[in-house]
């Protein structure tokens, strides 16, 4: 029977773990919408040159962010394109003094994506109104992360990465 306890145990924590997501693979779910870990992964090893220090809980708040940043400079006019993104992480990487050619997947273009749309936004005469109301948008969103990357901060829109609930804390600190 002792033998059984931690066989028990483990599969007890494993199921616990696996109900943190409807969608196995999910970094994070957002309004039906699924950025996959495959996809966070390869982000941030493509962008890790030229985003230093960047941690996969914070390409993941800009993930979780992109579309609705997109869809905001569309309708005011000010809309990126793949192309854009291209650019500016080929722009990125030459400053980075990386020599070669990278091609970016999807997840660091959405990067790039964010970061046009919210420069091509603020620089609005209403910018700072629309991107409040961008930020707002984002904020209502229906997002459940994984918790591997941490939490949505529902107020600030960033992912925060927190110790896993199963890890006890040092009982000499």
């Amino acid at each position: 029977m002792r033998i059984l306890r931690p066989v028990v145990g483990a599969v007890v924590v494993a199921a616990s773990l696996a109900a943190c997501s409807v969608h196995p693979g999910a970094a994070a779910v957002v309004d039906g919408r699924v950025i996959s870990q495959d996809e966070l992964q390869v982000a941030q090893k493509e962008l890790a040159p030229i985003l230093v220090g960047a941690t996969a809980s914070d390409i993941l708040a800009v993930l979780i962010a992109a579309p609705e940043y997109a869809a905001a400079a569309s309708e005011n006019g000010v809309g990126v394109s793949t192309a854009d993104a291209e650019q500016l992480l080929a722009e990125a990487t030459a400053s980075a003094g990386i020599t070669e050619v990278v091609d970016y997947g999807p997840g660091a273009l959405d990067v790039a994506l964010f970061s046009l749309a919210n420069a091509n936004l603020s620089d609005l005469a209403d910018g700072e109104d629309v991107l409040a109301e961008v930020q707002a948008e984002v904020l209502a969103q229906d997002v459940t992360v994984n918790p591997r990357y941490g939490t949505f901060d529902e107020t600030t829109g960033r992912v925060e990465l927190t110790d896993p609930v199963w890890i006890a804390a040092d009982p000499t600190s």
